[in-house]
């Protein structure tokens, strides 16, 4: 397989997960008359991973790749990452049901920030923290989307500010 094809057929492929995502977007309940609703951010993002699939398609069309060693076939350690990293986001799904937003999205995030390389705990837990924080306000505070109770702890006591 020719690198030229290899690179349209990863676009389709990301067109089609685009165009895939769009139609699920649609299936998202709107409960709320506003600009800005729960479908906002997966719409953007969905039309997003569209536009740039299709400019990959274009570039792979006009300017093929020329060098057969700019992509090397993914690798064993690529391979681990990568299910690493599925591995976390199947960890926060669970840990999303138990904990609610707020404390699993710190916990996986610290975990993706320490599986690419951040050791110190001087910049692993600050970021953390603050990344979750602005995902919370961003997200359950300014969106307005539902923030169910984890079953084992439910924060929304604690954050009702």
């Amino acid at each position: 397989m020719t690198a030229k094809l290899r690179d349209i057929l990863v676009s389709l492929g990301i067109v089609s997960i685009g165009v895939f995502a769009l139609f699920q977007v649609g299936e998202i309940e709107n409960v709320q008359r506003e600009a800005v609703g729960p479908e906002l951010v997966p719409n953007v993002v969905s039309w997003l991973i569209v536009i740039f699939g299709v400019m990959m398609a274009i570039q792979s069309v006009l300017f093929p790749s020329r060098d057969k060693n700019s992509r090397p076939p993914m690798t064993r350690d690529g391979i681990i990452v990568n299910a690493i990293l599925i591995g976390i986001g199947f960890f926060y799904f669970f840990l999303f049901l138990a904990f609610g937003y707020l404390v699993s999205t710190v916990i996986a995030l610290a975990a993706v920030l320490y599986m690419f390389g951040t050791r110190r705990l001087s910049r692993l837990v600050p970021v953390s923290v603050m990344g979750g924080a602005v995902y919370y306000l961003v997200f359950i505070r300014l969106m307005g989307i539902y923030d169910p109770p984890g079953s084992i702890i439910d924060m929304a006591p604690l954050l009702s500010f």
